[in-house]
């Protein structure tokens, strides 16, 4: 019996270690520049760009990466600090993230040719719908809910006279 537990404490030990350096490299531990550097290559070779795009958009994306790091940065202090976000806290930072991704298209648009952009917006909401698969089902249902309730509506506006 003592062998078995031994054998078990040990086991996850060694899971937990295995796991822990698993979690080590993930793409946020990338600096700035190694993120810009990467994705611009990625687009280089998704958008077949020019030398002068590759560098355009290299630029772009530093920014934006240094920018996601300081925001990054100040939500992990505030964290810590245990302060929580009021509601209008959190609408302010989701008005400034939609801002911010409006500039990025609008800068993107001017650097890349049309073709390219639409091939960029295309991906680029094909990888959104990707992660509003939840939301998705829930427009759903609240379609459903909506078309329910007029259609109650409907009959009673119907039985009145």
């Amino acid at each position: 019996m003592k062998n078995i537990v031994i054998l078990f404490v040990l086991m996850l030990l060694f899971s937990s270690a295995i796991n822990a350096q698993n979690r080590s490299v993930k793409k946020s531990s990338f600096t700035p520049e190694q993120q810009a550097t990467l994705k611009s290559k990625k687009m280089a070779l998704s958008f077949d760009l020019n030398k002068n795009q590759q560098k355009s958009i290299y630029k772009l994306i530093l920014k934006n990466a240094k920018e996601r790091k300081v925001i990054r940065n100040q939500s992990r202090l505030r964290r810590q600090s245990g302060k929580t976000k009021s509601q209008v806290k959190h609408f302010e930072f989701e008005n400034n993230r939609l801002d911010r991704q409006l500039a990025y298209k609008k800068e993107l648009k001017n650097i890349l040719t049309e073709k390219q952009f639409e091939k960029w917006d295309k991906t680029a909401k094909r990888k959104n719908g990707k992660r509003g698969m939840k939301s998705t089902r829930m427009n759903k249902k609240l379609k459903r809910a909506f078309h329910k309730s007029n259609s109650s509506q409907k009959q009673q506006n119907r039985f009145k006279i």
